[in-house]
């Protein structure tokens, strides 16, 4: 019930400042925009549209929320794994034969019992499991949007603690704002990356007759991004930007993975890691 609710509020909400939402996230996109490209010396608003601004910020809220919810789903898997591990031990150490020698109809009230801590057990489980979770992503990949993810779980698990019906605008408003913040914080980041590291994003295309690739080992170009109607790369050796019309551009591949591919990959690999050892 209590989650229905907290549903309910939540997109009324979003229902109630529809407007200023709006404006916030055209708002975050060209700060954004203007920030990184400006410092590559790209006038961004001679390129970019109004769908890639409202885009470009909705990416990055939809990346966060497909991490929540595969966070959610992890830990209540092995929550429900650990649980009626428990629960059935529980049950034949305390009542013994008591349980074996029970009926179907007498076992399932027995095993409801122990169902009944269910909720508030998760509960506790997922904060637990989310401070862990918040010091472990320091040394992991793509802190800079597994960080604020975590931090919002975290916070989302401490709300269901507090019954106030203005907790979850609350926490609305307190993730908006980690995210916010994240992803300025990962723009100034990607400024330094892109200026002086060589990134794994590989692009190739021709330009008319001309070959351009980012691949480590043909050229010295790094993935800037793109709009609906231009794409940019940045010359490592040149210290020069290079825009590019899209319409110029023939035999367009990409050969990289995406954020979500890497933290999919990442919990893939941990939970390989996890029944192996138990074999």
């Amino acid at each position: 019930m209590q989650n229905n609710n907290n549903l309910f509020q939540g997109l009324n909400f979003f229902k109630e400042n529809l407007t200023l939402i709006i404006i916030g996230i055209y708002s975050i996109s060209f700060a954004n925009y203007h920030l990184f490209y400006s410092s590559f010396n790209i006038n961004i608003l001679s390129y970019v549209g109004i769908n890639d601004l409202l885009f470009f910020t909705l990416e990055h809220f939809f990346k966060i929320l497909i991490i929540f919810i595969l966070i959610e789903i992890l830990l209540f898997i092995i929550f429900a794994f650990i649980f009626t591990i428990w629960r059935n031990y529980t049950l034949i150490r305390r009542k013994g034969m008591l349980y074996l020698q029970s009926t179907k109809k007498n076992r399932k009230r027995l095993i409801g019992v122990f169902d009944k801590k269910l909720d508030g057990g998760y509960r506790d489980f997922r904060v637990s499991m989310a401070f862990i979770l918040l010091f472990c992503v320091v040394f992991l990949p793509n802190k800079l949007l597994l960080m604020p993810t975590i931090m919002v779980y975290m916070f989302y698990s401490l709300g269901r603690y507090i019954k106030d019906k203005d907790i979850t605008n609350f926490t609305l408003t307190f993730s908006i704002s980690i995210v916010t913040l994240f992803l300025i914080a990962n723009t100034l980041y990607n400024i330094y990356s892109k200026r002086f590291i060589k990134d794994e994003f590989e692009i190739s295309f021709y330009e008319n007759d001309k070959f351009i690739s980012t691949e480590k080992k043909l050229m010295k170009y790094n993935y800037l991004g793109e709009t609906s109607t231009h794409i940019f790369i940045y010359d490592l050796k040149l210290k020069k930007s290079k825009v590019i019309f899209k319409e110029a551009m023939t035999n367009y591949t990409i050969n990289s993975n995406n954020d979500i591919d890497n933290v999919a990959q990442i919990i893939g690999d941990t939970i390989k890691e996890f029944f192996r050892d138990k074999k």
